[in-house]
């Protein structure tokens, strides 16, 4: 017996699964972005971008269709609109038998992803915890830990903005971010008016005012970086950083920023990296806190 399966997220790890259970070999995966974010049953297999991409025989080898997307409305409208171009039958995970299996394989193998809200990040395609309140875009072992350490006396600087910006705006004194994008910076202004938040919009310029931005503050405590023009942005840094400060990088699994994790070695900082998943996609990914002795986190 043979199926494919349309998203290749956690949700088609489950449903790779549960075909799985019931003797299917899955021939082909089906997902808009073209890319595997969950390695874990996705070898050998080949990923189709869109349904045009498909040929005929590929199309005709297999029983059905299953449809791996953890938003039922949306898996129901887009079985609707699957039908009329693929002539086998097209099932979700929402329907049964597969949604009890679905559920089952959520809470008994993955309660962690559960508690820490992954399963609903991904169903609302946001960052948030398992009751939709903003979490930072960054892993979720980073996230507990800075979540017992900050406090309500700190200043905070963030490159980039969001939901980020939200949760640490409940625990910290002030958070300044600066944001290149102007209609997402609007976004995010419109939701911490009359807040601790101070957020200002700058042209992506690299080197330029963008990373700049920090210079017009000092004795901040906290760094964030996770937007653009990362390694001038940790360079203008340590002119605003205190004594005790402490900057917070994000994604540091990339070479790209090679310079920048060198320019702080240089100049006696330490890092420890937290390693794991983070909200909406379950690839690995990490985030690294670069610090010195006697630091506001107690590293």
């Amino acid at each position: 017996m043979r199926a494919a399966i349309y998203g290749a997220s956690s949700s088609g790890y489950y449903a790779s699964e549960i075909l799985k259970l019931q003797g299917y070999t899955i021939m082909f995966y089906i997902d808009q972005t073209g890319t595997i974010t969950d390695a874990r049953n996705f070898d050998n297999v080949i990923v189709y971008k869109s349904v045009a991409e498909i040929q005929d025989e590929s199309i005709n080898s297999i029983d059905f269709l299953l449809i791996a997307l953890g938003n039922k409305d949306e898996s129901r409208l887009l079985q609707q609109k699957l039908s009329s171009v693929i002539h086998k039958p097209i099932k979700t995970i929402h329907d049964e038998p597969y949604d009890l299996i679905y559920k089952q394989l959520k809470k008994q193998k993955y309660n962690y992803l559960e508690e820490c809200g992954f399963y609903r990040s991904i169903n609302e395609m946001k960052s948030v915890d398992k009751n939709g309140e903003p979490i930072p875009w960054i892993t979720y072992p980073c996230i507990e830990f800075l979540s017992s350490r900050i406090n309500k006396n700190m200043k905070v600087f963030e490159y980039g903005s969001g939901n980020s910006t939200l949760w640490w705006s409940k625990r910290v004194n002030k958070i300044f971010a600066v944001e290149h994008d102007k209609e997402w910076y609007m976004q995010v202004e419109s939701q911490t008016k009359d807040t601790n938040v101070g957020i200002v919009h700058r042209e992506l310029i690299y080197n330029g005012n963008y990373s700049k931005e920090i210079l017009k503050h000092k004795d901040i405590d906290i760094v964030i970086i996770d937007g653009r023009d990362r390694v001038n942005c940790a360079i203008n840094s340590l002119h605003s950083l205190s004594k005790s400060g402490v900057i917070i990088w994000d994604n540091t699994d990339r070479e790209c920023y090679k310079a920048g994790y060198e320019y702080l070695n240089k100049r006696g900082f330490k890092h420890i990296e937290f390693i794991g998943m983070i909200p909406i996609y379950d690839f690995k990914s990490q985030t690294s806190i670069f610090y010195k002795n006697d630091n506001c986190l107690g590293l």
